[in-house]
């Protein structure tokens, strides 16, 4: 079980970010936030952004699903912009990958 988990904006009409486990093989230290990452969704699998990374979930660690693939070694968003398509997305109420 990994002791850390991504928290993944993905493009969906949904305003939530989901909870998923890092590649096997992989440490903390590989993510970063802004990092776009391949991850399942249903039958799907959707481009996301990694908005945070935390230690805790609200779901069982066995129901999460591993990411598929990183498609970044650096961010391509800095703290700063995360936190200014945050600010954005909850003041104008839209997904935070819509922003």
């Amino acid at each position: 079980m990994p002791l850390f988990y991504l928290n993944i904006a993905l493009d969906t009409p949904l305003s939530l970010v989901f909870d998923y486990q890092p590649l096997a093989q992989t440490q903390k230290s590989d993510y970063c936030v802004g990092q776009r990452v391949i991850a399942p969704f249903g039958r799907l699998q959707k481009t996301g952004i990694i908005v945070s990374i935390s230690s805790k979930t609200q779901l069982a660690p066995t129901k999460l699903k591993p990411i598929l693939k990183r498609l970044d070694d650096t961010p391509i968003f800095s703290e700063q912009d995360c936190q200014l398509i945050n600010w954005a997305a909850h003041y104008y109420h839209l997904s935070l990958i819509h922003i």
